[in-house]
C-alpha cells in the first residue's frame, strides 16, 4: 500500500509552506544532499535583484587623481596603457596634462634646435640647407 503524502517545506524567505518540489536540490561535497531553504520562486527574485546591483556598481564611474594638476577626474580622463588589466591599466597624467607636457617638450625641441642652428658656423648652415633642398 502506498501513502500519498507530498512532503512540504517552509521558505525561509517568503514564509510559504510549498510543497518539495519547488525548491531546489543540493549535493555538498561531503556528500550530504537536500533542499535549498528559499523556493525556485524567492531565489529566481534574489538572483535578478543581485544582478541588477553587480550592473548598478559596474556603471559607476571610477575616479582617479592625476599625479601632476592633483585633481580627481574620472578615469575616462586619462589614457591607457595597451595590453595592460584595468587595475593599473591607466597613465598617471590625465589627457590635459599629458597634452600641456607635449607642447612644453615639442617648445623645447624647438628652441633648442634653434640654439643649435645659431651655434654652427655658417658653412654647416649652408651645407644642412643643401642637404634639405638635394633631398639627402
Amino acid at each position: 500500500m502506498q501513502k500519498n503524502t507530498t512532503v512540504e517545506k517552509q521558505c525561509s524567505t517568503c514564509r510559504r509552506i510549498l510543497p518539495i518540489s519547488k525548491f531546489r536540490r543540493y549535493k555538498h561535497q561531503s556528500g550530504d544532499s537536500g533542499y535549498r531553504g528559499s523556493c525556485r520562486e524567492c531565489e529566481s527574485k534574489q538572483n535578478l535583484e543581485r544582478y541588477q546591483r553587480q550592473i548598478a556598481q559596474s556603471n559607476i564611474e571610477k575616479k582617479m587623481e592625476c599625479t601632476t594638476c592633483k585633481q580627481i577626474l574620472p578615469i575616462s580622463k586619462f589614457r591607457r596603457y595597451k595590453n595592460r588589466s584595468e587595475s593599473i591599466g591607466h597613465r598617471g597624467s590625465c589627457i590635459e596634462c599629458e597634452r600641456e607636457q607635449n607642447r612644453k617638450r615639442h617648445q623645447q625641441k624647438k628652441t633648442q634646435s634653434a640654439i643649435d642652428n645659431d651655434e654652427k658656423p655658417d658653412i654647416f648652415r649652408v651645407r644642412d640647407c643643401y642637404k634639405k633642398v638635394k633631398g639627402g
